[in-house]
């Protein structure tokens, strides 16, 4: 034993030097914020400048070596992030992690998203291609001269990235289509229920008053006119709600330049602000649910499976074959057919069924189609001078379909629902459509004169929660799926509070978290439980509570266990193996059942007696009570939201890494959940984290038109993706408590600022 003590005592130095010297190495690898760097892509000096929050300032004397810088600092910022989705884009994953990538390369290759946004490269107007073109050299100067070390996960991974183009940027505009075109994946859902369900039961599902097939597109937007603002100009605020993930989705900058001012949000990997302001005009977004992506049933034709069937006959499959390369494997071939509607997607992804033998589906969908403007769109928004040229700018926009808001300096604001949406001649895209049905399927797009839009008084304010933007007399279809409207009608009572609003208003308001739906569930929900030793004082509790989602409150725990298991008492027989899919909080049609249709409360699966709404409201409180108590112990007073209702920002590979992993990752108790203005989604069929806070507000903007300099903002978790960087997690906290930063204008200081002066060679 003492050799062996002796011997581990001599190794201890060597070992804490290796792995401090490994710490330095990886140290290198943070980009340099200071000094000069001379870059070939610059026609003169530009600067970057960042504050202690890693906050991006560019002044610079043209616009392409603004947009050179911003591509540089992405890079430095996010080349990890901005590498990963282009991958998924291009669906070659696989290449750098291995077969784990090879489920979302064959759907990516078959979606062709990166093909057809190079196909969109030659038609953009000169002056988008300029700025995507000198964009991309900045990224590209990054990636061959600008890293003295590679980020730590390309480290692991063992892999450098290849020069950056175009077309990789214009995909990311696809991908965000993709992600926010959910109504697709419910038609999927809604086809197998038919295995056992009615189109009736099924429908009703759904109900009216709102519930779309996914959460992966929520947001809060509003503008109060100059009359009943304090500053006598229009405020406007918005806080967009996507994955909450490290790194983020959003980067901060500002950038200056002769006849250029743009500040606001940006995704790494594409130049254009997608929020922000311009100087004269600000604006923000909130997403439709348009239902711009159908699945199609397709028919092979009798004995011969190369064609499928057409109202003019059977036409033939275009086939094309896509290798794709797997880190550590063989490579796969994959044959990809598509029809006149679309890639037949039913031969990649197993959650797509047909829904007979000699069937296959295929995907239609307006962001699969040519002639996309959007990039115009945001290029021609930056650069409007008031709220008519800014409005102007939207007939390009097409897609993802958004209720654009906007305001001008000169006190003029509005909205619009920007987007390709389409007038369809079959069906309402509300179940799979059959493709041999019609020639033609969506003979035209709503035009943008049509689309939903208003024009804000002084004295008006404009809202929207993802809620219903258009009445029953609205002559064109959008969808079926519009978001309840809990968030929208709190949103609303709020903004009706007497006195003048302030920007101080706006964010008081992004924070609040109080539940339309507790408020409207609790009446109807606790007079159905007989009150029992084991919740009388549970049931006290919830009677007295005013539905706010504090994090430090027992209250809002016990309420959604209760609707989730409410949820799955009701649901789960009628659904059977679908129920997984379909299983949320679903309120509003919890609140259907209890008010109209409690037939669902029976279970299925006791066939000696039929249940009521009541015994399943009873069933499901004891189930959450004793679902609370395995997971936060007996004493129930010392329960909280908080404990439950975390958000987790862990890095993907370095994150997973056992002991290690906790260092470049965070947790944190928050407010706010399913329905709340500050909302954060949970996905409660998750038996080990059913109330984990996964999608929220990872961006925040209150604008005042009276003086755009001093707009706030906030992204979480931090500016920077590389986990060594003092930016990497640090806003994690303040975003949590909704505290603001600044993007202040050129010559204006910055707290702690750090410089880098770029200059040609």
């Amino acid at each position: 034993m003492g050799l062996i003590r002796r011997v581990l005592l001599l190794s201890l130095p060597a070992a804490a030097c290796l792995l401090a010297g490994g710490f330095l190495y990886l140290w290198t690898s943070l980009p340099q914020a200071d000094g000069m760097q001379r870059a070939a892509g610059i026609s003169a000096p530009a600067t970057i400048e960042r504050d202690e929050a890693g906050l991006v300032r560019i002044s610079a004397e043209s616009t392409a070596d603004a947009y050179f810088a911003l591509g540089l600092a992405h890079a430095q910022d996010r080349l990890v992030q901005m590498e990963l989705q282009r991958r998924i884009a291009q669906g070659r994953l696989a290449e750098v992690i291995g077969a784990n990538g090879l489920d979302t390369d064959r759907f990516m290759r078959t979606l062709g998203i990166h093909e057809m946004a190079r196909r969109i490269v030659p038609t953009l107007d000169a002056e988008t291609a300029s700025i995507l073109e000198s964009y991309a050299a900045g990224i590209n100067h990054y990636i061959s001269y600008g890293a003295r070390t590679p980020p730590p996960e390309f480290l692991v991974l063992r892999h450098r990235p290849e020069p950056w183009t175009v077309a990789d940027s214009v995909a990311w505009g696809k991908l965000m289509a993709l992600q926010l075109s959910g109504n697709f994946r419910g038609e999927a859902l809604r086809q197998r229920m038919r295995q056992r369900l009615s189109q009736q039961r099924i429908d009703a599902l759904w109900p009216a008053a709102g519930g779309p097939s996914t959460t992966e597109g929520a947001s809060n937007a509003w503008i109060v006119g100059g009359d009943r603002s304090a500053s006598g100009k229009p405020v406007l605020a918005n806080d967009p709600h996507l994955g909450l993930r490290v790194p983020g989705v959003w980067h901060l900058s500002r950038l200056e330049a002769p006849g250029l001012t743009v500040a606001g949000a940006a995704f790494p990997g594409a130049p254009f602000h997608v929020l922000g302001h311009n100087g004269r005009v600000a604006w923000g977004m909130t997403t439709t649910n348009a239902d711009v992506a159908d699945l199609v049933v397709e028919e092979i034709a009798a004995g011969d499976p190369s064609h499928y069937v057409t109202p003019d006959g059977p036409v033939p499959f275009a086939v094309r074959e896509e290798r794709i390369l797997v880190r550590g494997g063989a490579p796969v071939t994959l044959q990809v057919r598509t029809t006149r509607h679309g890639p037949v997607v039913s031969d990649v992804v197993s959650w797509v069924e047909p829904p007979s033998p000699g069937h296959v589906v295929a995907l239609q969908a307006t962001w699969l189609m040519p002639g996309d403007r959007t990039a115009d769109a945001l290029r021609a928004m930056t650069r409007a001078g008031d709220a008519a040229a800014f409005r102007a700018a939207l007939e390009r926009f097409h897609g993802p379909p958004q209720n654009i808001h906007f305001a001008d300096t000169a006190g003029a604001f509005g909205m619009v629902t920007a987007g390709r949406i389409p007038i369809r001649s079959d069906g309402d895209g509300w179940m799979p459509a059959e493709g041999r049905a019609v020639r033609d399927r969506w003979p035209a797009f709503i035009p943008f004169e049509r689309l939903p839009q208003r024009t804000g008084r002084p004295y008006d304010a404009i809202a929207n929660a993802n809620n219903r933007v258009v009445d029953e007399s609205y002559p064109y279809f959008i969808t079926r799926e519009w978001d309840a409207p809990y968030r929208a009608r709190r949103l609303l009572e709020r903004l009706d509070e007497p006195g003048r609003h302030r920007v101080e208003t706006s964010a008081a308001i992004m924070a609040d978290a109080v539940s339309q739906s507790a408020r409207d569930l609790l009446p109807i929900l606790l007079p159905l439980v007989p009150r029992e030793p084991g919740n009388a004082e549970i049931l006290d509790r919830l009677a007295a509570w005013d539905g706010t989602m504090d994090r430090f409150r027992p209250e809002p725990l016990v309420f959604v266990a209760w609707l989730r298991e409410f949820v799955r008492a009701v649901f789960a027989d009628e659904l059977g193996a679908h129920f997984e899919e379909f299983w949320d909080l679903r309120p509003a049609l919890v609140e259907q059942v209890l008010r109209a249709e409690p037939a669902w409360c029976d279970d299925e699966m006791t066939a000696d007696r039929t249940e009521n709404c009541s015994d399943q409201a009873a069933t499901a409180l004891r189930q959450a009570l004793a679902f609370l108590e395995a997971r936060h112990g007996r004493d129930r007073s010392r329960w909280q939201w908080g404990a439950a209702h975390t958000v987790r920002f862990s890095p993907p590979y370095l994150g997973d890494i056992p002991l290690l992993g906790r260092w470049f990752s965070a947790e944190l108790a928050t407010d706010g959940g399913h329905d709340t203005i500050n909302r954060g989604q949970m996905r409660v069929a998750r038996e080990d984290a059913p109330f984990a806070n996964v999608h929220g507000a990872g961006f925040r903007a209150i604008f005042d038109l009276a003086d755009l300099d001093r707009s706030r903002f906030m992204v979480v978790p931090g500016q920077s993706g590389n986990p060594l960087s003092r930016n990497f997690l640090d806003l994690a906290e303040p975003w949590r408590d909704f505290a603001w930063i600044a993007l202040p204008a050129a010559g204006t200081p910055m707290p702690a600022s750090r410089s880098l002066r770029l200059v040609p060679p």
